[in-house]
């Protein structure tokens, strides 16, 4: 073992709801000492937990250690959610990257999504969504590619829901460390 990886993918999460809750659905850990380079996948066909509704669920994660690459890759695709009547998308890919070449260390997110709208309005989005956009929502916070970065690695968070009266609903997560 040349050095640490760490990282794991998810499809949803909702806490903090008043009358339901839903832990990680379908999580994909990365070994720390990675997959030998090999993609591991798991999949689930969807989630139907109170106010949060989901299509399949594909959740991947590929880790490399050794002497000339350490890399961390997690990735979570969504085919369609929903959040009754707030929220809904078409299709939601978020990525996460980490890895140390050379003993510098680097990270990257991303985020690809379709068809989103919010109250039932479309949402225009950019070509390539920044990290840490945000939607405009009365009495919450909606944003989208949300990602949180520390020494070692981040998490992306696709679209990252904050209302008081469904609590925090968390719509694909990918998250990547390396050292």
């Amino acid at each position: 073992v040349v050095g640490m990886l760490s990282g794991y993918s998810y499809g949803t999460s909702l806490t903090g709801n008043p009358t339901v809750n839903s832990g990680p659905s379908f999580v994909n850990y990365l070994n720390c000492t990675g997959t030998g380079g090999k993609t591991i996948t798991v999949q689930g066909s969807g989630v139907s937990s109170g106010p949060l509704t989901t299509g399949a669920i594909t959740d991947t994660a590929t880790g490399t250690d050794t002497v000339s690459q350490l890399s961390a890759n997690t990735t979570s695709e969504i085919a369609s959610a929903g959040v009754s009547g707030i929220l809904s998308l078409t299709g939601i890919h978020v990525t996460a990257s980490a890895s140390v070449t050379g003993g510098v260390f680097q990270d990257s997110g991303g985020l690809t999504i379709s068809g989103l709208t919010v109250l039932g309005l479309p949402v225009p989005l950019p070509a390539t969504v920044p990290a840490n956009f945000s939607v405009p929502l009365l009495g919450g916070t909606l944003i989208l590619n949300r990602q949180v970065k520390s020494a070692n690695g981040i998490v992306v968070n696709g679209a990252y829901l904050t209302l008081p009266s469904v609590g925090t609903v968390t719509i694909g997560w990918a998250s990547a460390g390396a050292k």
